[in-house]
C-alpha cells in the first residue's frame, strides 16, 4: 500500500485451511490502497466471546486512516483494546454496515472479513462498497457461505437457522461471489476451501479482491 492511503474494515488474525496451508491474510491482496474500510472487528464463526481483529496486520505506515464500521457497542469496547496494539488512526463509526456514512469515491480500499453472513440488507451493503470506493479501489473480502457439494448445501439449508440463532443472525447459505459481481464487482482473484472440519456446514470460505465496474 501507499503511505497516506485509506481502509475501511479490520477482523480475523490467521486463517488455516483443513490440508494445513495458510490461507493469504488481508495484507496480502492490499495493492495500493490508502483509506481503508472495516465493516467490523467480529467474526461471526469464531468464538463470540474474542474481538477477533486485523488491526495488527494493517502498516500505520502505509494506511492513512482505518474506518470501522460497527453497530455493536460492546463489539467497540473490545475492538478499543486491539487498537491499543497499534499505531493506527482508527475511526470507529456506530452505524449499520448497509449505512456507510462516506462520500462516493473516496477508499482506496474495503476489508470485509466473516461480515456479509450477518448483514440483513447485505445487497444493498455491497452497493455501499461500490459507492463509496475510488474507480482503481480494491474491495478485500474473507467471508463464508454456500457450498458446491449438494449433500453439503443442504445439511447448511437444515443447520442455518441454529448459525442465525447461535451468531447474530449469521447465513451460512449466502453465494458470496455471485452477491459480489451483482453489486457491481468483478472479482480479480478468489479462493475457496473448507477452513474446519467441524462445524463444516459453516466452514466453507471464499477470499479474494474485486474491483469495482465502471
Amino acid at each position: 500500500m501507499a503511505k497516506g492511503q485509506n481502509c475501511l474494515w479490520p477482523s480475523t488474525e490467521t486463517y488455516l485451511s483443513t490440508s494445513g496451508q495458510r490461507a493469504r491474510r488481508p495484507e496480502a491482496y492490499s495493492g495500493n490502497s490508502q483509506t481503508h474500510d472495516s465493516l467490523g472487528p467480529r467474526n461471526c464463526v469464531g468464538d463470540r466471546r474474542r474481538p477477533w481483529s486485523n488491526f495488527v496486520h494493517y502498516d500505520p505506515a502505509r494506511v492513512s486512516k482505518l474506518y470501522e464500521l460497527e453497530p455493536n457497542p460492546g463489539m467497540i469496547r473490545m475492538a478499543e483494546q486491539q487498537r491499543k496494539r497499534t499505531e493506527l488512526n482508527i475511526e470507529f463509526v456506530n452505524l449499520p454496515r448497509e449505512r456507510l456514512p462516506l462520500e462516493d469515491n473516496t477508499v482506496d480500499t474495503v476489508v470485509s472479513t466473516f461480515i456479509l453472513c450477518t448483514i440483513p440488507g447485505v445487497s444493498l451493503a455491497i452497493q455501499g462498497i461500490r459507492r463509496v470506493l475510488k474507480p482503481e479501489g480494491n474491495f478485500i473480502f474473507f467471508e463464508h457461505g454456500l457450498s458446491p457439494d449438494p449433500d453439503m448445501c443442504r445439511w447448511q439449508r437444515r443447520t442455518e437457522p441454529l448459525f442465525q440463532w447461535a451468531f447474530e443472525g449469521c447465513h451460512v447459505t449466502r453465494v458470496v461471489p455471485t452477491l459480489i459481481e451483482e453489486g457491481g464487482f468483478k472479482i480479480e482473484q478468489i479462493d475457496t476451501a473448507y477452513l474446519a472440519p467441524f462445524p463444516k456446514s459453516g466452514s466453507y470460505c471464499f477470499w479474494g479482491v474485486a474491483s469495482p465496474q465502471p
